[in-house]
């Protein structure tokens, strides 16, 4: 991930697309965990790799200070 800085105006359109990208994301990643867990097909591993995956995804939308 690169680290863009917000210049208002300039990148702030870009920033709010990819914090909305970074939302539907983890928000499909949850439900999909939920369905595979629900039918018994998720093993710990991939649970693991989820919780990783939406830790980074949550870290990503973090505000950072200006």
């Amino acid at each position: 991930m690169a680290v863009i800085p917000e210049i208002p105006g300039i990148t702030s359109p870009l920033l709010s697309v990819l914090s909305t990208n970074a939302a539907v994301s983890g928000t499909a990643l949850v439900i999909t965990a939920i369905i595979q867990t629900a039918q018994h097909k998720l093993s710990l591993y991939h649970a693991i790799f989820i919780i990783h995956m939406l830790y980074f995804l949550g870290v990503a939308l973090s505000p950072v200070g200006k």
